[in-house]
């Protein structure tokens, strides 16, 4: 493989103009595949790596704005490559780099355990970076997954790291950013380190949007301090050739950097395009777009075109697949563009796929997905069971609990009832609807047992209450009644699987809470005890709701859970700022 692509980095280091620089930069690279890199590479690849399109092991990029730079991607492969072999290989590559580069541990330890668990998971563990420039030591950076643990787990992984690591209420700036659209539409893909020891060193969260319009991408990008509204708007227009629309081909994603000094927002947000992701018809296009915006940005689009050049061994017109990626971000007034050239040493010209996850094929699906994936375990739901019980935060959680699902539970599942044609789905929906309104007893209602709780707490909530704290659970509400109270009936039964399935969930969730501590009234968590029963057997309900379905109301049925996925998975991420922030 190095001698492939050796001679491509060179012309690549006199193209950017390290020359001078090329065999310390040659000697990184061959660091960084030892020892697999020194083999011929096979017709096929031994290991199926997401780092090249075609799965190539390694990736070259070139970054232009007030310095140019030039970066290596590698995942290190075991022998035979497997994602602990591969784990084991990039941890003594970088124990050898250590030697003489710049590279600090401490960060990478404190979080290893999360994201290089014994039983890894995903389709990567670790792949290292290294960015060179013309007159600064080289910087050594590291990737990890957030899917190490299993895709459900990726928000879990992420909060609890940026905690560990300092950036204790940045959770809510990842997740109304990058994950405002919730994790069926943006996933959590990269967890990044810079691993220079010192405070301006970049903490790194990616996230892919999947059918995300040209707006989903810049609302993305708008929780950086680094963000003007327009840049990446103005930037996905010019490398796509496209304003409008959803981008159903490769997904674009962003990356939030947090730093030291901004605390827990995110200092700068960077754009990544999928300029190989079906959005042109071959590498010259993508070229020539390339050119024009820097152009007009004022960056060096002449020392684009010789990057190109450099490592391209066939012509631009012939295909696309020399450019994977494009990617922007701002630095104070400054612009900064970033182009990815993968080596194609497989496979030539290959376009990336589309990567969209998949809907249920059957409303049983629905019920498995959700039970699979439990709302339970959301970042402010584990936080809160890492920490101290603290009742206050209770206080704070079941208030806006009671303002958002209780209070008006009872009035939308009834307009399920009443919409449905179904007898059977309806005979389940009013046994539910019957036990929730307390069997025809006022005082054994949901709602007024739910009160009791809350005042049960009173006791620990502050003397002022600043209207913002109960915002979650007015937010919560309204958009609750939209789902229940403007979609149609299938719609609504396909919101209401998906709330008892979480009911369940979060329940148990409370109870365990409620058992972690000895200072609260045991006669006020009567309905707790209650709903944990009952939610036993409601949350088993919706699989007999789900097997009642028609397969031609599965869109509806989907579309409303998902909508009730999106908003409870939206106030929980606001609760977390309220008892965290």
């Amino acid at each position: 493989m190095d001698s492939v692509a050796a001679p491509r980095l060179r012309r690549l280091c006199e193209a950017l103009g390290m020359d001078g620089n090329s065999e310390q930069i040659l000697s990184v690279f061959r660091r960084l595949v030892a020892p697999w890199g020194t083999t011929p590479p096979l017709d096929v690849p031994h290991w199926l790596s997401e780092v090249g399109d075609d799965h190539t092991p390694f990736e070259f990029s070139a970054a232009f704005g007030t310095r140019n730079e030039l970066r290596i991607l590698v995942e290190p492969l075991g022998s035979p490559p497997g994602l602990i072999a591969n784990r084991d290989c990039a941890l003594a590559v970088l124990e050898d780099l250590a030697k003489d580069h710049q590279i600090s541990f401490e960060r990478l330890r404190r979080i290893e355990d999360l994201f290089l668990p014994d039983e890894p998971q995903g389709l990567f563990s670790i792949w290292l970076g290294v960015s060179f420039f013309s007159n600064s030591p080289a910087e050594v950076k590291v990737y990890l997954n957030p899917e190490a643990q299993g895709p459900a787990k990726a928000a879990q992984l992420v909060e609890e790291a940026m905690v560990r690591l300092g950036f204790s209420n940045a959770w809510p700036t990842i997740a109304r950013s990058i994950g405002r659209r919730g994790r069926e539409l943006d996933e959590l893909k990269y967890f990044s380190l810079d691993l220079a020891p010192r405070a301006e060193s970049r903490v790194k969260v990616y996230a892919r949007h999947l059918a995300a319009s040209v707006a989903d991408v810049e609302a993305a990008a708008a929780g950086a301090r680094s963000h003007r509204p327009g840049d990446v708007m103005e930037f996905v227009e010019a490398t796509s050739g496209s304003a409008s629309g959803v981008f159903s081909g490769r997904p674009p994603a962003t990356c939030l950097s947090f730093v030291e000094s901004a605390g827990s927002e995110a200092a700068v947000a960077t754009h990544h395009f999928p300029v190989n992701g079906g959005y042109a018809a071959n590498d010259t296009e993508v070229a020539a777009r390339v050119v024009r915006y820097m152009e007009k940005k004022g960056l060096p689009a002449a020392t684009y075109e010789r990057a190109l050049a450099a490592v391209a061994e066939r012509s631009p017109t012939a295909g696309i697949g020399l450019q994977s990626y494009a990617s922007f971000r701002r630095e104070g007034e400054q612009m900064r563009l970033t182009v990815y050239f993968p080596l194609e040493l497989y496979q030539p010209g290959k376009i990336a796929s589309a990567s969209a996850r998949s809907a249920p094929a059957t409303p049983a699906e629905i019920v498995e997905r959700f039970e699979r994936e439990p709302l339970a375990d959301h970042p402010f739901m584990r936080r809160l069971r890492r920490e101290p019980v603290d009742l206050y935060k209770l206080w704070k959680l079941m208030k806006n609990a009671q303002i958002g699902i209780i209070n008006g539970f009872s009035r939308r599942l009834s307009q399920v009832v009443a919409k449905v044609e179904d007898n059977r789905i309806r005979s389940i929906l009013a046994h539910q609807l019957n036990d929730e309104l307390g069997n025809g007893k006022f005082e054994r209602a949901h709602s007024q047992l739910f009160a009791k709780l809350v005042t049960g707490l009173d006791r620990w909530k502050t003397e002022v209450q600043d209207d913002a704290l109960l915002t979650p659970g007015t937010i919560l509400s309204r958009e609750l009644e939209e789902i229940y109270f403007t979609s149609d009936a299938w719609e609504g039964v396909g919101a209401t699987i998906v709330i008892e399935i979480f009911g369940r969930q979060v329940d148990m969730f409370f109870g365990d809470e409620f058992r972690r501590q000895q200072e609260v009234d045991p006669k006020s968590l009567e309905w707790l005890n209650m709903h944990e029963e009952l939610e036993i057997e409601h949350s088993a309900e919706s699989l007999d709701l789900a097997h009642l379905v028609p397969a031609d109301a599965l869109p509806a049925l989907w579309r409303g859970a998902s909508r009730v996925n999106i908003v409870s998975t939206a106030f929980f991420d606001a609760m977390y700022g309220v008892c965290f922030g």
